[in-house]
């Protein structure tokens, strides 16, 4: 014996002993023999004759999944070849009973008497082979259907067998041969050790010779008792720590589905077969072999580019299956021993292609040399968040084999062997990618998905992206990942169409000159009705020119900009008015805003004057701002003729505050060409003429409400105001009614309530259009809206304010459905475009979310004194002419494939508040501020019927409600939370950024020190109301409705 074989029968002996002693001993031994550099990986794997043996990770894994399912045959492995020639079937059934006698993973099944299941090995039987005579024209196609059926038959674990064999005749020398197995007996690998004895045993039983296979070193069983000794060795602590390290705090990966994820995984899938061209996969070869490399890392590069641009994420992590048969002893065994490992990978745009193949590959090389420890055992370390609906580390899977020519049976047989690819029907994965290379250099590709999530066209645009990328990284692996051009010409002409806003409109008219008009030429038509009050148009014109004189005298002059703070009435309608024919700009404040807050708005506006009604004349501004009163008693005295004052397109019109991040809220500018262009093309899409009747139900501190005045106001229709007081949705049905209004717009919050009271009173008004915004629609909504209300016309409207109010519209018909889960926010609007960009500013595909840019002729001048804030976030528009503009929205936004646009969610801290667009960075900026305060942070969380705001700080001796009194004289009452939570200190992430995603919930968000319980019937009733308006699980008789959280919009749903 040679001093190998000697010292390798000498580590056998070892691993015998090793394996017939108890858990104790076992660690000892090991001990023992580590001292001498002997570890538990060097020694082979004992062969052992059992019929009983503890399951390997995997098979526990499978073995939990079958009890929770045991219909499922998500987890079934299925074979069909069809056989020409002539099948000899006494030689078939001796292979398979020899397989069955080789292999006693095939005999094998599971039981669980106590805590842990068992895998038993039966004693050998000969296999059934079910045999179906197929008649009929099509008998391709019944086979086929037969085969797939079979495929989908569950298995019964307990009781066996756990491999099924199908013979499907159709001829006396044609057969469809499908063989079928639990995953948990086998693998990919198995199969191929399966295929390739089977068809050496059916070659020496059909010319009556004795097998020469040698046999199997060691048995499944075997190997599933020396994992679980190995995870406890010190090599299997090594990888512990690697993989710990490695997959710490995982992303999970947002991809671009088309349905809702449902709550439970629905199982159902489809696949997309592709073959590669030639040439490309010669050039993918040599890209491998010129950055010394496997094909499998380039191809795996490519997927991780891929979702890089799907996603929009940098942290992208791919499953991907290792056959885990590196030990010889376990190479012929069949069994389950494949591995699943998480390739995880940070992208960085300004990399090259190059850069990233090499990080790639080195992160594989590290993989691999931790590849034993079993994704099961992984789980049960890390213990990631689990979701029902997704799987836990990864998301998406990606496999890569390399088939060899071998398969077949030997020629002596005299059989003709045809692969039969098996239809995929069920899926493991959101997404998953299995490339081949066959033996001749053919790459092929198949890219299943669940069906649940995607549409079989978003994943053909997806692969022809994939290929795209192929090509990019074949020719240009030396430029940045971030150039990457993914977009096809076909596609890019139909982005084009979609921004096709050639429609010049008519020639330039500002607002107040149209309204002027019309009262030449309608003087008698009603242009407000408020209250019993109407007013025409001839006396609105008159008694705006009568201001306007005034103003000009008080020196208001053009490009000057006049505040104005006035309660709801005609002669606030008159000031903007007025305003505008002075060639001045107006800027609305709230009078219900802290008083504070409107002279700092007008310090730093700084506008010189600002007209108020009798309320408002109490403001205290500095000297350098003049309070006019708005009813001014000595007006007959003016003159009643236009002001002969030149406007120009690039005049300023009007000048809204926002919420700002830094504390301080920023003024957004906008001229009178892109206005008066806007809101032409509204009053079209509208449906409005002089016929119409607009309630105008918005504030004037939110831009909508300026373009819901004037598109009335330039069509001729009448403007039926609401008055100071917000009204219930009973008052306003009445109005609508009463009022014969055919046009209406309200917040997307309050509309809904609006369906709510007309679907329990009934009898809708005849409003013939419907138009909303401010927030998402959710699709019950939608749905609610078109029951009870039962307009003509339904729009949902999108813009900020920087966009010129709403640059995008989705207009429809009350017939029409929602597939998603909220309305979508349309297409451009006027002289618009719209793109859909990733962080690279690559415009992003079809379906694929990115940030909103919205260019082209409406857009507003910029920030008002505030040039570099105007320059960051209104950029050159690389797609138009010289000059022409982008405005970055910071919302996320999709194309669907219709061309109509799709709201996803927020890209920044920005949210919208009872429709307010809000900085909550200025919130965080006011509450830092307080004395005390050494760190904040503000969310907005779902609570009841909407969202709401909760600031967390940190400091000494803090008091919340002192914090909350503070914001109130400050803040306007949206902006302030409806709870602050004092914390110790605020939780941070790895990099030291406070972790948002960690703050605690509050219990409830606000609460009397003493909770009583409701005592009667009715404060039963209202607790009740309450606790499902505001999302509180308890209310006390105490509790402050406000305080908790509700606000005016809320109150009237209550009531």
């Amino acid at each position: 014996m040679s001093d190998t074989a000697a010292a390798h029968k000498q580590l056998r002996d070892i691993s015998q002993r090793l394996m017939r002693l108890d858990a104790a001993k076992q660690k000892t031994f090991l001990t023992q023999l580590a001292a001498r550099g002997v570890n538990l990986a060097m020694l082979p794997i004992a062969r052992q004759e059992r019929t009983q043996a503890p399951l390997s990770f995997a098979q526990s894994r499978l073995w939990f999944l079958w009890r929770m399912d045991r219909d499922s045959a998500a987890y079934n492995i299925s074979a069909t070849v069809r056989i020409r020639g002539n099948l000899q079937m006494r030689a078939l059934q001796q292979a398979f009973d020899a397989l069955v006698i080789r292999h006693s993973a095939l005999r094998t099944i599971f039981r669980q008497e106590g805590s842990e299941a068992e895998q038993i090995v039966l004693d050998p039987q000969p296999v059934t082979l079910r045999q179906v005579m197929l008649d009929g024209d099509d008998r391709p196609g019944q086979a086929r259907l037969l085969a797939r059926q079979e495929a989908l038959r569950p298995f019964d674990l307990e009781a066996g067998p756990l491999m099924r064999v199908t013979l499907l005749a159709l001829g006396e020398d044609d057969h469809f041969l499908v063989v079928t197995l639990h995953h948990i007996v086998a693998d990919g690998w198995s199969i191929g050790v399966l295929v390739d004895e089977f068809w050496k045993l059916y070659a020496a039983f059909a010319c009556d010779e004795t097998p020469t296979l040698a046999q199997p070193d060691i048995e499944y069983a075997d190997y599933a008792e020396w994992q679980r000794l190995w995870i406890s060795a010190v090599d299997g602590g090594r990888q512990v720590e690697y993989w710990t390290a490695r997959l710490k705090d995982p992303t999970v990966l947002q991809l671009p589905i088309d349905h809702a994820r449902p709550a439970v995984p629905d199982l159902a899938g489809s696949a997309l077969h592709l073959t590669l061209d030639p040439a490309l996969a010669d050039g993918l070869r040599a890209l491998a072999r010129r950055h010394r490399t496997t094909l499998f890392v380039v191809l795996l590069a490519s997927l991780k580019l891929l979702l890089y641009r799907y996603t929009g994420q940098s942290d992208i992590c791919v499953g991907v299956p290792v056959a885990n048969r590196h030990r010889d002893e376990v190479r012929g065994v069949i069994g389950l021993f494949v591995n699943t490992q998480v390739l995880r990978t940070e992208i960085d745009g300004r990399a090259t292609i190059a850069d990233f193949i090499n990080s790639v590959h080195s992160a594989t090389i590290e993989a691999q040399e931790n590849q034993d420890l079993p994704f099961e055992r992984l789980l049960e370390i890390l213990q990631p968040k689990r979701s029902l609906s997704q799987n836990p580390l990864f998301q998406v899977l990606y496999n890569h084999q390399h088939r060899r020519a071998s398969g077949n049976p030997p020629s002596l047989t005299n059989l003709q062997i045809e692969k039969i690819d098996p239809e995929v029907e069920t899926v493991k994965f959101d997404l998953a990618l299995d490339s081949e290379e066959g033996p001749s250099g053919e790459i092929r590709a198949i890219f299943t998905y669940a069906t649940a999530l995607f549409e079989a066209s978003t994943i053909e645009r997806l692969a022809s992206h994939w290929i795209t990328i192929l090509r990019v990284m074949v020719e240009k692996d030396a430029q940045p990942i971030a150039g990457m051009e993914l977009l096809s010409e076909q596609e890019w002409a139909r982005l084009r169409q979609w921004n096709d806003n050639t429609d010049t409109g008519s020639a330039f008219e500002p607002v107040h000159r149209t309204v002027a008009k019309f009262a030449r030429e309608t003087p008698d038509a009603p242009a407000l009705i408020f209250g019993d009050e109407v007013i025409t148009y001839a006396e609105l014109d008159r008694r705006a020119n009568r201001l306007a004189h005034r103003l000009i005298r008080l020196g208001v002059r053009p490009s000057d900009l006049v505040g104005i703070s006035a309660r709801r009435s005609p002669s606030l309608v008159i000031a903007f008015i007025a305003v505008l024919k002075t060639g001045a700009a107006y800027l609305p404040l709230d009078p219900e805003h802290p008083a504070t807050r409107q002279v700092d708005t007008l310090r730093d506006a700084g506008a010189r004057i600002v007209l108020s009604d009798a309320e408002g004349t109490t403001l205290t501004t500095p000297a350098e701002i003049e309070v006019v009163p708005l009813e001014l008693s000595d007006l007959e005295a003016e003159h009643e003729s236009e002001p002969e004052i030149k406007i120009a397109p690039s005049s300023l019109a009007y000048v809204i505050y926002t919420s700002g991040s830094t504390g301080v809220p920023k003024g957004v500018a906008v001229e009178h060409g892109p206005f008066a262009m806007h809101c032409e093309v509204t009053a079209g899409l509208y449906d409005m003429d002089r016929s119409s009747r607009e309630l105008h139900f918005l504030s004037f501190t939110f831009d909508g409400a300026h373009e819901r005045l004037w598109t009335a106001l330039t069509c001729g229709a009448a403007l039926v105001m609401r008055d100071g007081d917000l009204w219930s949705a009973e008052q306003t049905l009445d109005v609508l009614r009463e009022k014969r209004v055919t046009n209406a717009g309200f917040p997307a919050a309050y509309v809904q309530q609006l369906a709510d009271c007309a679907a329990w009173h009934g009898n809708p008004p005849p409003v013939e259009l419907y138009s909303f915004g401010g927030e998402a629609m959710p699709k019950a909504g939608f749905d609610k809206i078109k029951r009870a209300l039962n307009p003509r016309t339904l729009i949902n409207g999108y813009g900020p304010t920087e966009t010129v109010v709403t640059p995008l519209l989705w207009k429809v018909d009350a017939s029409a459905e929602i597939d998603g889960s909220y309305a979508p926010i349309g297409r451009p609007v006027g002289r618009r475009s719209a793109y859909v960009l990733d962080h690279d500013l690559n415009v992003a595909p079809v379906g694929v979310a990115g940030e909103l840019y919205i260019g082209g002729a409406g857009l507003a001048r910029g920030y008002w004194r505030r040039g570099a804030l105007t320059a960051e976030r209104f950029m050159p528009d690389p797609f138009g002419l010289p000059g022409a503009r982008l405005y970055r929205t910071g919302d996320v936004a999709r194309w669907g494939e219709d061309g109509v646009l799709e709201y996803v969610g927020r890209a920044d801290h920005q949210v919208k508040i009872r429709g307010f667009r809000i900085e909550l960075g200025e919130i965080e900026a006011r509450l830092a501020a307080q004395a005390g305060v050494g760190a904040a942070v503000v969310v907005a969380r779902e609570a009841g019927t909407g969202r709401q705001l909760v600031g967390y700080v940190s400091g000494e001796a803090l008091d919340a409600a002192a914090l909350k009194a503070a914001l109130a004289a400050s803040l306007p009452d949206y902006m302030v939370p409806a709870r602050i939570v004092v914390l110790e200190r605020l939780p941070l992430t790895p990099n030291g950024k406070i972790d948002r995603k960690a703050l605690p919930p509050p219990d409830r968000l606000a609460a009397s020190a003493e909770h009583i319980a409701p005592r009667t019937p009715a404060e039963a009733a209202l607790a009740t109301i309450w606790a499902e308006l505001l999302g509180q699980p308890v209310i006390g008789v105490t509790d402050n409705f406000f305080e908790l959280g509700g606000d005016s919009i809320i109150s009237l749903q209550m009531v």
